[in-house]
This record gives C-alpha cells, structure tokens and sequence, in this order.
C-alpha cells in the first residue's frame, strides 16, 4: 500500500539536504575589523615583581605577553595576551589585600558580545568579597576591564604604561575603564564611550 508523503515533509528534507551543500558565510573581513591589530601582535612590556612568570603559557601556546600596568590606589593591574586568549590580574595592598586573576580565551567566530568596536567579546567578572569589583571584555583586538572600589574615590589619576588608555568616572564608588589594545582601536573605544 502506498504511503502519502507531505509536501511539507518533502520540504523540509529538501531544506536539511540543501543546507549541507550550502557554504558557510565568508569571515567578515570589513575594512574596521581588519584595520585593528591583535592583541597577540603588541610589543610586550617589562615590569618588575612579575605574578604571571608562574602561568607561563596555556597549554600549546606561547607564554603570555604582559601588554599592560596600570597602578591606582592601592590597586595594581596587569593585563596580558597570548596566542588565542587574553587576561588580567589585579592585587591590592589595600584593607581587603585580595588578589584577583581572570582569563578568557577569545570568541569563536561571531561568537561573543559586540559592546565595543574591535569586538566580539567575552565576558567575566569577579568580586574580591571587600568591595573590589572587577569585570573584563576580552577579544582578539582589545580587552575593556572596568573596576571599582570605594578605595579608588581619593586616589587620584591612574599611572598606566603599555598599550592602554584609563578614564575614571567619579561616583558614590570610584570606577575606572582600562582599554588595551593598539591605537587605532583605543581610539574608536574612546569615541563610543563619548557618544
């Protein structure tokens, strides 16, 4: 005895047959995103009193770059890059004395959050349980870290070196925005933020 076939069934086999002969989308290869260089391809800098020299590398990667240090208050940041992946650590001589280290390997893809130029992004945070809050956007091209403590109001202006730009927003808790990356995408960051 014959069976009915839907056309609806036909179509939908026809659809999964088709999208396997389908090729991907090209990569975006826009002029912007091209424009930026990878956080992996900046010049590393020297600091003393080194906390990573014990990472050393991912495994299968090079060892990781430090492209960043910025020192405000009691806090010091030390952001870094390697291969495929970026993060910080952070250390406070301050009440809590609490140490801080995040990391996060680069979206895949268009994977990943696009809150800034030079993106995508992943994201993660921590809280050092003293009030220290501390979250980092890290992608291929640039990382935006942000903190905030109570400590930063009285602190002054960060002392930063390396491939980064701070600004601090005055509040009830001080915060402050590192961007590491090269110029150029500092730059478009920067013109984001004011708009």
């Amino acid at each position: 005895m014959p069976q009915k076939i839907s056309s609806a069934a036909v179509a939908a086999t026809l659809a999964v047959c088709l999208s396997g002969c389908i090729e991907a989308p090209p990569p975006d290869t826009s002029p912007e995103r091209n424009a930026f260089t990878p956080l992996s391809e900046l010049e590393v800098i020297a600091v003393s009193d080194n906390p990573l020299e014990a990472i050393g590398s991912f495994p299968g990667e090079e060892p990781v770059k430090i492209l960043a240090e910025v020192k405000q208050g009691p806090y010091r940041i030390l952001a870094y890059a390697s291969e495929s992946s970026c993060g910080l650590t952070s250390s406070s001589d301050g009440a809590g004395s609490g140490k801080t280290h995040l990391a996060s390997k680069w979206p895949t893809g268009e994977n990943g959050a696009t809150l800034h130029p030079g993106g995508p992004y992943n994201i993660s945070s921590s809280d050092d349980g003293f009030g220290f809050l501390i979250s980092m956007a890290c992608g291929r091209n640039a990382m935006v870290i942000q903190y905030r403590s109570a400590e930063l109001r009285d602190s002054g202006e960060a002392e930063s070196r390396g491939h980064v730009s701070v600004d601090s927003t005055e509040g009830q808790s001080a915060t402050s925005r590192i961007v590491v990356g090269g110029q150029k995408v500092r730059e478009r960051i920067a013109t984001q933020a004011e708009h």
